[in-house]
């Protein structure tokens, strides 16, 4: 399990990239302000400019906002996996008491996690109303 959850993690961190070219003055590139590499959901490919909904001063935290949305529905989506496989440890348990109790164990711990997930983004609400966009 630890060596799936390590490779899980390693595909996050280094599946996206963030890597960024000069400005649009690229062959081909319509983007006059930050040109992505790639096609980030929730952020796009093309940050600032002449256009753009976001302003110069602002690129950071669009960036920031964009990954926080992107962390947050990778957690949701393992989360829920993880749900499912408590539930067939638990279904696939029979008589042993010790694979009924990891089972749910790790049923309580994606619930408390995904909890604690939502009580820091109400607290961060609270503090910044603009935090998430």
């Amino acid at each position: 399990m630890k060596k799936i959850t390590f490779l899980l993690i390693s595909i996050l961190l280094f599946s996206f990239n963030f890597a960024y070219a000069e400005n649009g003055d690229d062959e081909g590139d319509d983007c006059d302000g930050i040109s992505l590499n790639t096609h980030v959901p929730f952020i796009g490919n093309c940050i600032g400019g002449e256009g753009s909904d976001v302003e110069d001063d602002e690129i950071f935290p669009f960036l920031i906002g964009g990954m926080t949305k992107i962390l947050v529905t990778v957690v949701i989506v393992v989360g829920f996996f993880m749900l499912v496989a408590g539930g067939v440890m638990i279904t696939m348990s029979g008589a042993d008491q010790s694979a009924f109790s990891t089972g749910k164990d790790l049923i309580i711990r994606v619930l408390v996690g995904i909890f604690l997930l939502g009580a820091s983004g109400v607290i961060l609400y609270m503090l910044n109303p603009n935090f998430f966009g």
